[in-house]
């Protein structure tokens, strides 16, 4: 029998509206790769983005649909950026950058916690270099300075603090970059 084009979307589609994500999934590839010249071939590639953004845990866990579905949806912005969900596509991108970024952000708070500054300030880069537009950047170079100075490491806490007011001049952190200035000022002149 042939399936057509349409009915193996809403198949997919009705997977979705019943939260029946893996099978949604399952059914939107399968949508895509057997009808890639069907005029709703657009939707069921937001659409298999969307059920992967579904399916994104929260950050303690496995990120591999996390990952997955930016890849869909970036795939998706790229191939149709005149497309009615593209708006929404950027909403989910941006919340799923956003959760990468804090699972390293948290990652590098705890290790603060333990001291150890080296592997913290590691992670806290990560944020910063991967997700610069993620709402966790600004915090993240102002924790790698704060890294930094715990471990003695006042020049590469100067620079980061340097590139922390040149790339977020507005920060709401700005206090607490003066405060970490100062203290570096201060270390720097007892060594001295």
């Amino acid at each position: 029998t042939i399936v057509s084009d349409k009915v193996q979307y809403y198949l997919a589609y009705s997977y979705y509206n019943q939260k029946e994500y893996m099978l949604a999934a399952y059914e939107f590839d399968n949508f895509l790769k057997n009808y890639p010249l069907s005029d709703i071939y657009p939707d069921g590639k937001y659409m298999i983005g969307a059920t992967y953004y579904a399916l994104s845990p929260k950050f303690s866990l496995d990120q591999e649909f996390t990952k997955e579905a930016l890849n869909e949806l970036l795939s998706f912005i790229e191939l149709y950026p005149q497309h009615k969900y593209v708006a929404d596509a950027e909403k989910k991108i941006k919340e799923l950058r956003n959760k990468l970024a804090y699972r390293d952000f948290y990652t590098a708070e705890n290790y603060m916690k333990t001291d150890n500054y080296k592997a913290a300030s590691l992670y806290y880069q990560a944020v910063y270099e991967n997700y610069i537009d993620s709402d966790w950047a600004d915090d993240a170079m102002v924790g790698q300075a704060d890294a930094y100075i715990n471990g003695k490491k006042y020049d590469e806490a100067k620079k980061v603090l340097d590139k922390f007011y040149k790339l977020f001049p507005k920060s709401e952190l700005k206090t607490k970059a003066d405060r970490l200035k100062s203290k570096i000022s201060e270390l720097q002149t007892q060594k001295d």
